[in-house]
């Protein structure tokens, strides 16, 4: 037998199994913790994970799923633990005409992945929503598959997105396919993405003989138009600001298409730039129509114009023909009975008759190119406030005259005569617009900028500050027929060839750089504004009546010869009369007295009025010259204006226009 051991040995053996039987518990120990460790870690992962997550047995039962999975579904783990997957969310779930295993989706991956032991990837509709799967085999440690992890990412959203998109997409290419007009879509890279088919009617080519050449549609427009598309096209890249464009192009058939042209970058949400999206349509029949209707505007426009010029003939052979009937009419009777007559009186009838037809001669001037002869600066409130002094418009007592004159600057430059024409000619017709009945007639002036909306509004009128006078009345008014003619020769209401008054003012306004608008209705009154150019105010001018002086007289027609030599020298004057500019000329280097003043007719037949007067001026530098014409003032008198003649007076002109004129050269030397 052996020897027994010792008490400190047995004590010692007991020490050992004890250390070994705390080591092994706190070994057990720490493998409870880890192990409790690990499984708060799963269930941290499990629970929290961003995607549902649900654990199938080899039998495809719930295991466990996690809280984004319950909000999926709408059940609670504990509510579907044990439970087949199919028979609660499956594609066929509910539906009794299946039992078992006959209710495993068709696009289950669970059953491929117990199968085969790999990875699968699919969706599925859960309820209401889309859910892309992937489904992870779980294997134990040998390696065989016990179970199944589905991982499913929530895709409602996109789907929802993808499904707006496509329905978009179809409704974009509906549309575009079956608009009449060519519609198309080129990548960033300038290739068509899309063509819409009616370009096949437009050009003859197809979408796809796009598809294949990008450059096809620079090919196809018309050679003389295709720069105009480059430059275009270069715009459109630079973002520059794009207008629409029209140009021709050639169809396969070899006829040229009218095409108006629009185009637009296309951007995605983001910015980025995704192409040009492109319209054309075929405007050739457009254009046909627009070119036959612009001929047929014109033969009206003719048409009209025939119209006008025999309403102006008609008027001016009416006026013309009742003066010459007063003129013939009283040099008849003192021709019949000279000593039975009152020459005086017929005399009188004469000359007013002659003064009739001047002033239609002024008339037709003004309409014709506007009348500016004498110009000089002038107040227009003192202006208006002359006129109706000095013409004494002695209507009717029931029409009240009122005058609203406040305009703080009034000063223009015009001919004072001319201008008179245009205040008579609408004063006139607002007094006659009133008539027999009880009105008013409002005369007013104001200072006045014109805006960029009346510019644009009232073609014609120019930037600028401006003087306007109104008249304004209460009578009868006028329809749109009447406004858009009122400035046509002798056009009236009343009878045809009425007179020129307001075709007349037309012209002078214009003449003076000024505009005239209307504004009127059927029994609401009318108002005339004339907008006159303001000038900076210059010192006023007195003339004074000269002493006895010599004048040149130049005139080419011996019957004015004779009697502009009579008024001038019943004006104090000593008078050498010339026939042309070389005999002038001779007759200025040969006289040895002073030549105060020249008279020149501008129409003479051996040399231009301008350089006449810049030879006598250069023989005779203190002579003051003026100028006179049956006509308006032209280009050659108006030279000689600007190279210092004193002033222009219009024939036929009375002895008191002449004393006036030439009074002139009197304050000037």
């Amino acid at each position: 037998m052996g020897k027994n051991p010792t008490y400190d040995e047995l004590l010692q053996r007991v020490k050992v199994l004890e250390k070994l039987q705390e080591d092994e518990m706190l070994q057990q120990k720490k493998l409870q913790e880890s192990l409790a460790a690990a499984l708060f870690n799963y269930e941290t992962i499990f629970n929290n994970a961003p995607f549902s997550i649900s654990y199938l047995d080899l039998e495809m039962r719930i295991v466990k799923i996690n809280p984004l999975m319950e909000k999926l579904i709408g059940f609670k783990s504990d509510e579907v633990e044990g439970r087949y997957c199919y028979d609660v969310w499956g594609q066929y779930a509910g539906d009794d005409k299946r039992k078992g295993r006959e209710r495993i989706c068709g696009v289950c991956g669970v059953e491929k992945v117990l199968n085969d032991g790999k990875i699968h990837t699919y969706e599925r509709r859960v309820a209401d929503s889309y859910v892309k799967v992937i489904a992870n085999p779980v294997k134990d440690i040998d390696g065989t598959v016990i179970g199944a992890l589905e991982c499913g990412n929530n895709i409602t959203e996109k789907k929802r997105d993808e499904e707006a998109l496509r329905k978009s997409e179809e409704k974009f290419r509906t549309m575009a396919d079956f608009t009449y007009d060519w519609e198309y879509w080129t990548d960033p890279d300038d290739k068509f993405i899309y063509v819409s088919p009616s370009v096949k009617r437009i050009t003859g080519y197809t979408a796809n003989d796009f598809y294949e050449d990008a450059g096809l549609l620079l090919d196809l427009i018309h050679p003389d138009d295709r720069q105009v598309f480059v430059d275009h096209k270069h715009l459109e890249l630079s973002d520059g600001q794009l207008s629409p464009l029209e140009f021709r192009l050639v169809t396969r058939t070899g006829d040229e298409r009218w095409i108006s042209h629009g185009c637009r970058k296309v951007y995605a949400e983001d910015g980025t730039y995704l192409g040009v999206r492109g319209n054309n349509r075929d405007i050739t029949e457009l254009k046909k129509s627009g070119a036959a209707k612009a001929k047929l505007q014109n033969k009206l426009m003719q048409a009209r114009k025939m119209e006008a010029i025999a309403t102006l003939a008609g008027g001016v052979a009416h006026d013309f023909n009742n003066a010459l009937t007063s003129v013939i009419g009283n040099i008849e009777l003192v021709k019949m009975d000279p000593a039975g007559h009152n020459i005086k009186e017929c005399a009188q009838a004469v000359e007013d008759s002659a003064y009739r037809m001047a002033d239609l001669t002024k008339q037709l001037l003004a309409y014709a190119r506007g009348g500016k002869y004498q110009v000089k600066q002038l107040s227009l409130r003192k202006f208006i406030e002359k006129v109706i002094h000095e013409t004494g418009y002695s209507v009717d007592e029931k029409i009240e005259i009122v005058t609203n004159l406040s305009c703080n600057q009034d000063q223009i430059m015009a001919d004072s005569s001319q201008l008179q024409m245009v205040f008579n000619a609408i004063l006139t017709n607002a007094i006659e617009a009133i008539g027999g009945d009880r009105g008013w007639v409002e005369i007013s002036c104001h200072n006045q900028e014109l805006s960029e909306h009346f510019i644009s509004t009232h073609p014609g009128s120019e930037y600028g500050s401006y003087v306007c006078f109104t008249i304004r009345d209460n009578g009868c008014g006028m329809g749109d027929e009447t406004l858009k003619r009122i400035f046509e020769p002798f056009y009236s209401t009343k009878f045809a060839g009425r007179g020129l008054g307001m075709a007349a003012a037309y012209g002078i306004v214009k003449n003076h750089g000024g505009y005239i608008t209307i504004e009127s209705e059927p029994g609401s009154g009318t108002a005339v504004q004339v907008y006159l150019p303001l000038e900076v105010p210059e010192s006023s001018e007195i003339y004074k009546i000269a002493p006895k002086k010599t004048v040149l007289l130049i005139e080419d027609e011996e019957i004015l010869q004779d009697v502009e030599k009579s008024l001038l020298e019943a004006l104090g004057y000593h008078v050498l009369v010339s026939g042309n500019g070389k005999d002038a000329l001779r007759m200025v280097e040969d006289y040895n007295l002073t030549i105060d003043i020249a008279l020149i007719d501008v129409h003479l037949p051996d040399i231009t009025v301008d350089m006449l007067y810049l030879k006598l001026i250069k023989l005779r530098p203190a002579m003051k010259v003026f100028l006179c014409s049956g006509s308006a003032l032209e280009w050659t008198s108006q030279k000689a204006l600007n190279a210092g003649a004193e002033g222009f007076m219009q024939k036929p002109f009375s002895l008191q226009k002449l004393k006036e004129m030439l009074a002139k050269a009197g304050n000037m030397s």
